[in-house]
């Protein structure tokens, strides 16, 4: 697909509090972005000199002059709705971060069910939007998050009634192409009132032809015993930047099942964050990386248990090949007040080639006496029994990296909720599979 981009304007990272802060015309939402704008100006960019960013090196985002690209008229641009066939016409595009109209669809809904970009949510819905926006954020201090609210303008909105079950899956599609050093900074906001269910895919896609940076920051409000499957599809160009935001807040029994499956991107950083507010609660933040080459990828992840009787659970699996590096940081924090709180955490590492690095560092922080929390974590490479066996059968190098690859990853694909999904996914194991041979 072939974007073109309308004129663009030139900022720098170290002064971009200073320039201009895009409006949503919602005076609370305004206010919040210049907040935003002022915190950011006093805070440092982060190096690895901050335990939070030891193994992340991020100077190749510091040293870039990055333009806001502003998406062309949509002449002669298509997307085949079709790709995920259960949201054929629930799917909502966006390019280079700004809403693109003519290449969505949305139709059919259930009553009540609002499916629209922030920008104009921020008109029509103006008392939903005011009453939840970055009411669940707990980015405090962080760059990224405020450099997101401060320099978002559209991202999407989504708001499922109470008492509703939405059958279609909602798709969320993000493209960035276009010239060197594009930025976007695409804002979501998703709301479901009690007893919904419904699943949401967010996907980033982009070109290996030019660098670009995407923050991106996705906040979820879940209302008392719903039901949300949220996916987060990362399938940025090979020389893209990408850091990410995700934070969610559960009322009492609700329920999220959330999957983030990272294939691109040379940098990456995701930070995921489940708050559970009401008691019965439980959210499971899994996790599926594969590098290669030079890629980065660091997950930074928190389950925070504030009130009792929650159950969380996490299994984050990644797979490094070439001179790539994975960093995992997760912790299980329990508040003193979350007794019986039931709290998992599992990160296993596969290690393809010699050059690659694994960081990995679980964590409990616990100020309850009456839980059960476990964590666990293993490097390893294929096993060599496994590897012989299928040879043995005359199966290639090739043949037998793919399958035992696969069979490492299928335990977080098969989980996903969407079958297109899946499928997309198995293809992406091959691919990435026979890059690494032929790199190797």
């Amino acid at each position: 697909m072939s974007l073109t981009t309308a004129p663009e304007t030139t900022f720098d990272l170290d002064t971009l509090s200073s320039g201009e802060v895009p409006v949503l015309n919602l005076s609370s939402i305004d206010a919040v972005k210049q907040a935003a704008a002022q915190e950011l100006a006093s805070l440092p960019f982060p190096t690895t000199r901050d335990e939070e960013w030891r193994f992340t090196n991020i100077k190749p985002i510091a040293r870039s002059s990055f333009k806001k690209a502003r998406s062309a008229a949509s002449d002669g641009l298509t997307y085949d709705t079709a790709t995920v066939p259960e949201a054929a016409d629930s799917t909502l595009v966006f390019v280079n971060g700004l809403f693109n109209e003519s290449l969505s669809r949305v139709q059919g809904l259930p009553e009540g069910v609002i499916v629209t970009n922030l920008k104009d949510a921020a008109i029509r819905y103006s008392n939903l939007v005011e009453i939840s926006f970055n009411q669940a954020n707990n980015f405090e201090h962080d760059y990224f998050a405020l450099l997101n609210t401060a320099q978002f303008e559209d991202g999407s909105f989504i708001y499922i009634p109470k008492e509703t079950k939405l059958d279609k899956t909602i798709h969320l599609v993000y493209l960035t192409e276009g010239t060197e050093n594009s930025a976007a900074f695409p804002r979501n906001l998703i709301l479901a009132d009690r007893h919904s269910e419904f699943t949401v895919v967010e996907e980033y896609i982009g070109s290996d032809e030019h660098a670009y940076l995407t923050t991106s920051f996705t906040e979820i409000l879940l209302g008392e015993e719903s039901h949300m499957s949220h996916v987060r599809l990362q399938k940025d160009g090979l020389k893209a930047y990408h850091v990410n935001r995700i934070v969610s807040k559960l009322q009492r029994g609700a329920d999220l099942q959330s999957y983030t499956v990272s294939l691109g991107a040379e940098i990456f950083r995701n930070d995921v964050r489940a708050i559970m507010d009401g008691e019965g609660s439980h959210a499971t933040l899994d996790g599926l990386v594969l590098v290669n080459g030079k890629q980065l990828s660091d997950t930074h992840s928190i389950m925070d248990h504030r009130v009792a009787n929650c159950t969380s659970h996490q299994l984050h699996k990644t797979i490094v090949d070439g001179k790539a590096t994975s960093v995992f940081n997760g912790k299980i924090f329990v508040r003193k007040d979350a007794q019986k709180t039931d709290a998992f955490q599992e990160n296993h590492n596969l290690q393809l080639s010699r050059d690659g690095m694994v960081y990995t560092k679980p964590q409990l922080e616990i100020f309850a006496d009456d839980v059960k929390c476990s964590h666990g974590a293993t490097v390893g490479q294929m096993d060599l029994e496994q590897e012989f066996y299928l040879k043995s059968r005359g199966l290639t190098d090739a043949a037998t990296k793919e399958i035992l690859t696969y069979g490492f990853a299928t335990e977080v694909i098969e989980s996903l909720p969407v079958e297109s999904i899946k499928e997309d996914l198995k293809k992406a194991v091959e691919t990435y599979t026979r890059r690494g041979v032929q790199n190797n």
